[in-house]
């Protein structure tokens, strides 16, 4: 997650260094207009299948709120049950 993630493009370079890195390269967007459009981008160039933010009652409405509001180990818990949904 960067500072720009919601408007951001990662270039080919900066997703080939991830696919290097990791068996598997996840793309997670939140449910808004933005969100949607950058999913769509990421699909046209890199060909990834988007996996989308869906915040439950009492969460924040993106990603990024419910990080600080509730801390990485809590998103690293939703993302890895959003995988599981998945794999």
């Amino acid at each position: 997650m960067g500072l720009l993630s919601e408007t951001y493009l990662m270039n080919e370079h900066e997703f080939n260094y991830y696919l290097g890195k990791f068996k598997q390269v996840f793309t997670l967007f939140d449910p808004d207009k933005t969100g949607k459009h950058l999913a769509w981008l990421y699909r046209k160039h890199y060909n990834t299948t988007p996996l989308f933010f869906n915040p439950k009652e009492g969460e924040k409405k993106d990603f990024s709120d419910n990080t600080l509001f509730f801390g990485k180990p809590f998103m690293l818990d939703y993302i890895y049950d959003l995988k599981r949904k998945f794999l």
